[in-house]
């Protein structure tokens, strides 16, 4: 038949020897935070030589997507975002619980041309997780504006009548001009 060995393993954080490895303690150290631990073990052998050593247990920061939300706004408006939205957290992690307050850039000011504008998140690593940023647009839309008419309707008095536009809904001093044609007289 078969002989065998009966073998015990002992884990400690610090170096064990002949002398100390009765210190050890059956159950391997562990790591939940990122960071590198040195485990050291030691197998006694019954009948046998021990075998001795170490292993590192390494946990590297998790990455963790923020990307901004897209907004919409006016003509003439202020810039707005919509915050972000975070993917990749773990173990009951979150941005309330981390309490992460990203800056929000955009590179749009009141009064810039209609059109698409980049919105850019950006976060300070934690301990745990570092912060891949995915930007968002600002969308300016063109800003409407109305045309009222004043003198639209008169009676008959013998004398000749006119009507005037006028234009609702400008902002910063833009200019409309009005021109209307099709009857003369």
């Amino acid at each position: 038949g078969k002989e065998t060995t009966d073998a015990t393993v002992y884990y400690s954080e610090s170096e064990l020897t002949d002398a100390n490895y009765g210190s050890g303690s059956s159950v391997s150290p562990t790591l939940t935070d990122v960071g590198t631990k040195t485990v050291y073990y030691y197998v006694a052998v019954e009948n046998g030589e021990p075998r001795k050593g170490n292993k590192d247990i390494v946990i590297n920061k998790k990455e963790v997507r923020v990307s901004a939300n897209n907004a919409e706004i006016v003509y003439g408006n202020e810039a707005i975002h919509d915050g972000v939205v975070y993917s990749g957290f773990v173990g009951g992690d979150s941005a309330d619980t981390l309490q992460l307050n990203p800056t929000i850039t955009i590179d749009y000011q009141k009064y810039e041309d209609v059109g698409r504008y980049s919105i850019t998140p950006s976060l300070e690593d934690t301990d745990n997780y570092t912060f891949k940023m995915v930007g968002g647009t600002l969308k300016v839309n063109k800003k409407p504006v109305t045309f009222t008419w004043k003198y639209d309707s008169y009676v008959y008095d013998g004398t000749a009548k006119t009507v005037a536009a006028t234009v609702k809904g400008l902002v910063n001093g833009d200019q409309v001009s009005v021109i209307s044609s099709g009857y003369e007289q």
